[in-house]
């Protein structure tokens, strides 16, 4: 397998499938949060437990396609004037500004109730996205938001990063070398528990225990640039998809039956190897049942949808019980409190989309245009022969 890189047009086309395996994984993460934020706790069909149980990993996925996206928006433009500030601005322009909006909401709501909770440290550590590293406020003020502060370090180190992992090879290299280094972390973390109070430190929201996700999202867009340039069979797309789908769905039954629900650290990669051979599938054979227009939408809107679901969940945890009180199958309560909690989300999120996300971007775009005019040097016309005397 050739891993020699292979020159792309300076302008990304946007591939529907990406959209769509985001969207599956901002749904995946809603339906998660509607049976696991509920309390108590909504009782899911027996058969179909396993599935929502694992609705967590749909982060992973995220994670795994925020790695693809920006490898595929990256590739064969390193050399360019200006491309990491470039690259920079139009992430902080992309995120910032529907994740301040919440954070204005979330410090409105705690000067209400918990003031004694806010100091200027937290405000520092949630404004700039530093708390990923810092025990007790890994979780962020903003409800799910400790996947951003993962997120927006990985952004801060990839440009550098890409500069050497710029190979399929180098990036299981690379892959290798951040399992080591979860490794190590997890066991620093053990080491330090025993002599200082490490309570409030969550592996699981570090950044370490989550780069070995990045880097396998490196290796999916890798084996895309490969398969890109040569033919492989929609039969083999297919039956790489259901063998990924297969895979993903007996893991979770794994997780369920034989460790009790648990969820030990190794299991995220796990999944989201899966997930890597899910996407595989759908590059070498688009399925049209995974890529329709709902799923592109959903995708579309996925960072509004999965910042915007949490409060939403919450405050929908009494017509929760009130659709459990009934006397119906537990798989029809849950399909109802899905739909009434998506009919309101969907509208909420293609607003914020539109009024906060879409302005921020286009922002965004300004701000590289006056960036990259700076950095224009106007050349001296050269005369013509005729106008030269």
């Amino acid at each position: 397998m050739s891993s020699k890189p292979q020159s792309r047009p300076a302008s990304a086309v946007r591939l529907a499938f990406v959209d769509a395996l985001r969207g599956l994984a901002a749904l995946y993460v809603v339906i998660f949060h509607v049976v696991q934020i509920s309390i108590p706790v909504l009782p899911v069909p027996t058969w179909l437990s396993p599935v929502i149980i694992s609705g967590w990993s749909g982060v992973n996925l995220f994670f795994l396609i925020s790695a693809f996206t920006l490898c595929y928006v990256l590739y064969g433009n390193q050399h360019e004037p200006g491309v990491t500030l470039k690259f920079y601005t139009r992430r902080i322009f992309r995120i910032v500004p529907l994740y301040y909006m919440w954070l204005a909401v979330m410090i409105w709501y705690m000067w209400g109730f918990s003031f004694n909770m806010l100091t200027w440290k937290s405000l520092y550590l949630y404004a700039f996205f530093g708390y990923n590293f810092v025990p007790g406020y890994q979780s962020g003020l903003v409800v799910a938001s400790w996947t951003l502060g993962i997120e927006m370090i990985f952004y801060l180190m990839f440009p550098f990063i890409f500069k050497i992992v710029n190979t399929l090879k180098r990036s299981i290299i690379f892959l290798a070398f951040t399992f080591i280094l979860a490794g190590l972390h997890y066991y620093a973390i053990g080491y330090l528990s025993a002599r200082v109070d490490m309570s409030k430190y969550e592996i699981l929201f570090s950044l370490f225990h989550q780069l070995p996700t990045f880097a396998m999202g490196m290796i999916t867009f890798f084996i895309y640039n490969y398969l890109k340039t040569n033919t492989a069979t929609k039969r083999l797309g297919v039956v790489v998809l259901i063998g990924g789908i297969v895979g993903l769905l007996g893991f979770c039954y794994f997780l369920h039956l034989y460790l009790h629900e648990a969820r030990p650290l190794y299991s995220i990669y796990v999944m989201t190897a899966f997930y890597g051979v899910i996407f595989t599938g759908l590059v070498i054979s688009p399925a049209k049942i995974l890529t329709n227009r709902m799923f592109v939408f959903f995708g579309t809107i996925s960072y509004s949808l999965y910042l915007n679901h949490p409060m939403l969940v919450k405050n929908l945890n009494p017509v929760y019980q009130n659709i459990y009180s009934l006397r119906l199958p537990n798989s029809i309560r849950l399909a109802t409190c899905f739909i009434v909690t998506l009919i309101p989300l969907t509208i909420l999120s293609y607003l914020t989309y539109k009024l906060i996300e879409q302005p921020g971007m286009a922002l965004g775009k300004t701000v590289i245009k006056k960036l990259t005019a700076k950095r224009v040097v106007k050349k001296p016309r050269v005369l013509q022969p005729e106008e030269q005397f």
